[in-house]
C-alpha cells in the first residue's frame, strides 16, 4: 500500500527572545500522533527548531496558525500551493478568524482538532474533504503522544501536557474567553497519569513535567485531586497558576508536595488602575506577599509582564522591570497585542483601551533593555544570592542558573525578531 506523505509545522512564532525554544508544539503532536502510521508517512517540523525542505513532496500540509504568526503561515502554505499541495490549517487564529484564513488553504479546522481529525481523514480518503471542520467539544480525549516525532535535544524542557481548558476570569486582551469559554474543562486525572507514565526519562531536565494549562488551579476541587495523584509519581513540574495560588496554604503546600518547582505567573503590570481598565483580577498590592510565601516553599517564580497596555508610561514599565529584578526569578516580557476578538481588540476606540505601543515609539528598545537588563550576569549573580538565602535548596539554584545563562547567551534583539 502507498503511503501518503503528510507534513505538520508550527511557524516561526517570532516572540521567542531566546533561541532555544522552551516547548515543543504539543497540539501538532497531538494530531501527529492521531494519523495512522500504516497510512500515512509522518514528518513534524517546527520553525523554531528547523527549516522547511520545499523540495519534499507532501500530500498534505498541516499549519497550525497563532495571530502573530498568520502572515509567515499564509506564506509556508503559498510555497506549497504552488506543488498542489492540500493545506490545512487550525489554530486559534484559524477559530477565530475564518474569513482570514480561508483563501490561504483547502480545508480549515476550528477548535479542539483531536476530535475531528479522524473523520478529517477519513473524507479525504474517501475523496470528500469537506472546507470546514468544526470541533464543538471542548473537554479532553486520551491521545497517546508519540515523541519520536520530534527531536527532544532541540528542547529546553521536554516533557508537556495540558489538563484543562477554558478560564474563568475575562482580562479584556487574553482570547481564551473566546476560544473556550469561561466553564473550565477537565482531563481526567487518570489520563494524566497515564500520559505522565508515557514520558521517557533521559537527560537533565528529563524528569520535569511541563503543565500548559492557563491556570492549572482554576478548578480548586481538581487541582487538589490532581496533585494527590501525582505525589507517589515523584516528578518536579512547572505550571502556569493564577498568583492566588498563594492566598491558599492547602493549596500551595500539597503543590510543593507533589512536586512544583516553578511557575509562571500572569502579573501584567504593578500599576493597579491598568490592572482594573483591562479586568485583570490581580491586587499588585499582594503581589510581594504572595511571590514571597510561594517562594518559601522552594518554588521559582517566572513573571509575565506586557509592555504597552493601555494608559502605560514608560515609567510604568521601568517600575516594572525594577520589580521583576526584585522579586521573580525569571522573566517574560510581551509586547501588547491586539488580538482578534478580544474586548481590548473588538473596543480598541474607546478611551479607556487607548494603548501606549504607538506612543512610545521606542518600544522596541525598551522591551531589548528590560531584557538584558533582567538577563545582565550582575542581575543573574544578585538573583543567585537572593536565592542561596531562600529555602529553594541548591539543585534549584542549579537549574536557575542553567536555564539564566543559557538566556543570557541566547537573547534576541527585538528587530530581529520581528524582521
Amino acid at each position: 500500500m502507498h503511503k501518503k506523505e503528510i507534513l505538520f509545522v508550527r511557524p516561526k512564532t517570532k516572540i521567542c527572545i531566546s533561541k532555544l525554544p522552551n516547548l515543543p508544539p504539543l497540539g501538532l503532536l497531538m494530531l501527529a500522533s492521531l494519523t495512522n502510521k500504516k497510512e500515512y508517512n509522518i514528518t513534524l517540523i517546527d520553525e523554531d527548531t528547523e527549516n522547511i525542505d520545499y523540495s519534499k513532496h507532501y500530500d498534505i500540509v498541516c499549519i497550525t496558525i497563532l495571530t502573530h504568526n498568520k502572515q509567515r503561515a499564509f506564506k509556508i502554505a503559498s510555497n506549497f500551493k504552488k506543488k498542489q499541495t492540500l493545506i490545512i490549517m487550525g489554530g486559534s487564529h484559524v477559530t477565530l478568524c475564518q474569513d482570514d484564513v480561508n483563501p490561504h488553504c483547502d480545508c480549515i479546522v476550528t477548535g479542539c482538532g483531536e476530535f475531528v481529525w479522524d473523520d478529517l481523514l477519513k473524507d479525504y480518503k474517501n475523496g470528500r474533504l469537506k472546507k470546514i471542520y468544526n470541533s464543538k467539544k471542548n473537554g479532553f480525549t486520551e491521545v497517546k503522544i508519540d515523541w519520536s516525532l520530534i527531536s527532544k535535544k532541540r528542547y529546553l524542557f521536554k516533557n508537556m501536557l495540558i489538563t484543562s481548558r477554558g478560564c474563568k476570569n475575562k482580562c479584556d486582551f487574553c482570547q481564551i474567553p473566546e476560544m473556550f469559554g469561561n466553564e473550565v474543562k477537565n482531563k481526567p486525572i487518570e489520563y494524566v497519569v497515564r500520559e505522565i507514565s508515557n514520558f521517557k526519562k533521559d537527560g537533565f531536565l528529563s524528569k520535569w513535567v511541563i503543565f500548559c494549562d492557563d491556570n492549572l488551579v482554576t478548578n480548586y476541587d481538581y487541582a487538589l485531586k490532581l496533585f494527590e495523584a501525582l505525589i507517589p509519581l515523584n516528578i518536579k513540574f512547572i505550571a502556569q497558576c493564577s498568583i492566588d495560588i498563594g492566598k491558599d496554604n492547602k493549596l500551595l503546600d500539597l503543590a510543593q508536595k507533589a512536586g512544583l518547582k516553578m511557575i509562571y505567573v500572569g502579573i501584567e503590570t504593578t500599576n493597579q488602575k491598568i490592572l482594573d481598565k483591562v479586568h485583570k483580577p490581580n491586587k499588585s498590592s499582594n503581589y510581594k506577599t504572595l511571590i514571597d510565601k510561594i517562594n518559601n516553599r522552594g518554588i521559582l517564580i517566572t513573571g509575565s509582564f506586557i509592555i504597552g497596555l493601555p494608559k502605560q508610561s514608560n515609567n510604568d514599565i521601568l517600575s516594572d522591570l525594577q520589580f521583576a529584578k526584585e522579586n521573580t526569578t525569571f522573566v517574560l516580557f510581551n509586547p501588547m497585542r491586539y488580538l482578534p476578538k478580544t474586548k481590548l481588540e473588538i473596543n480598541k476606540s474607546e478611551e479607556v483601551y487607548v494603548s501606549q505601543t504607538d506612543e512610545i515609539p521606542n518600544l522596541p528598545s525598551l522591551m531589548d533593555r528590560c531584557y538584558k537588563e533582567y538577563y545582565s550576569l550582575n542581575e543573574i549573580m544578585k538573583r543567585m544570592l537572593r536565592l542561596f538565602k531562600s529555602k529553594i535548596g541548591i539543585t534549584m539554584i542549579f537549574v536557575f542558573m542553567y536555564i539564566s545563562l543559557i538566556t543570557h547567551y541566547s537573547i534576541i534583539p527585538m528587530e530581529d525578531i520581528n524582521a
